[in-house]
């Protein structure tokens, strides 16, 4: 009886200590070894909605190799620091890789009254060594992502700051 309770004691152990791996995370996914983020926005404007992003959102980032097309807008945005604390994050308790700045590729497709941003080559680092490191070194393990608790909370932050910053707010004038 007791080597069944120390085997079962083990196991549970065991399975504590096991990383589960899951293919999404949020609005994140693992495409070929590399980690994206990608979602479709709505917006209720009647204006032209490419127009009213390059006017209203654009200007706000700090963008390299702006490429534009009929229906697609795509850049590089790099030093992007992300607030974390915003988001409930702390010093402390956040990984590396949220602290760090940010530089990573975005594309935008436009249609209709909806928009679907994409997010790829997330890269961290810092501005004084030079060195940097690839998101998926942190989150992706054989073509997964690595759902343990830093990585949640993380990409978390992740997910709430690029909603809040690629929503396109429309102006309320007429209140």
């Amino acid at each position: 009886m007791k080597r069944i309770a120390s085997i079962l004691l083990i196991l549970t152990t065991l399975s504590g200590f096991s990383q589960k791996y899951v293919d999404t995370l949020y609005n994140f996914k693992v495409d070929k070894g590399n980690i994206v983020w990608q979602k479709v926005f709505e917006n209720k404007d009647t204006l032209d909605l490419k127009t009213n992003f390059k006017e209203k959102s654009l200007i706000n980032f700090n963008t390299n190799n702006l490429k534009e097309t009929e229906n697609t807008i795509s850049f590089s945005i790099e030093n992007d620091k992300i607030n974390h604390q915003k988001y409930g994050g702390s010093a402390m308790f956040s990984a590396f890789y949220i602290q760090q700045v940010n530089h990573y590729n975005v594309s935008i497709d436009f249609k209709e009254k909806k928009y679907r941003v994409t997010i790829k080559n997330f890269v961290s680092g810092t501005l004084n060594n030079n060195k940097s490191l690839r998101l998926e070194q942190y989150v992706v393990k054989n073509n997964k992502i690595k759902r343990t608790k830093i990585n949640i909370k993380n990409l978390n932050y992740y997910q709430k700051y690029f909603t809040d910053k690629f929503t396109i707010y429309s102006n309320k004038e007429d209140w």
